[in-house]
């Protein structure tokens, strides 16, 4: 019980930092994460216009079908290798996000509790 207006000043201004710091905690983490994907973009990109223009130029001095053909078939695995890897690094920032946020919330909200629980006895 609070019995003066103190101790309830106390306790609301402790469970106001603990919400900031909260809040600033999980932007911290949101922000980590969207660096890492624009991180991951930009290296595909970077990667996939230097793999296009190297096949374009592979492609435009084909003199035959056959070859053709052959350099475009030769090109599909190991672009299909990349999409995949891309979506598995994608997953993983993903999955890092989510498994971190819940902990961080639960254990700052164990806090405020603690110090709510703290100030309310004095």
């Amino acid at each position: 019980m609070f019995t003066t207006p103190e101790q309830f000043s106390a306790a609301a201004k402790s469970n106001f930092e603990a919400q900031i710091a909260t809040l600033n905690a999980l932007t911290t983490r949101a922000f980590e994460s969207v660096t890492k994907i624009v991180d991951l973009n930009l290296n595909a990109a970077k990667a996939s216009f230097e793999e296009t223009s190297a096949a374009t130029k592979q492609l435009l001095a084909v003199k035959d079908p056959q070859e053709f053909f052959s350099l475009t078939t030769a090109h599909t695995q190991p672009s299909a290798e990349k999409a995949l890897a891309y979506s598995r690094s994608l997953a993983t920032i993903a999955s890092s996000a989510r498994q971190n946020s819940p902990r961080q919330l639960k254990s700052k909200s164990l806090k405020v509790a603690a110090r709510s629980a703290n100030s309310s006895t004095l």
